[in-house]
């Protein structure tokens, strides 16, 4: 029963991970959490260029 119940946890999780990438029209393994729109990448290289050592 407990193998059951893990089987189906990782099987929900990994259906999820690859669900939520497939119907963002990305290729599965991606990381589905991370921001592809303009405003997160706008984001992200203003912390890069914030977090540079000046000279």
């Amino acid at each position: 029963m407990k193998r059951l119940c893990f089987g189906l946890l990782i099987g929900f999780l990994v259906g999820m991970w690859f669900g939520i990438n497939i119907g963002k029209d990305r290729v599965f393994y991606d990381n589905p959490l991370q921001d592809n729109t303009l405003t997160g990448g706008a984001q992200t290289s203003s912390l890069t260029l914030h977090s540079r050592p000046l000279g």
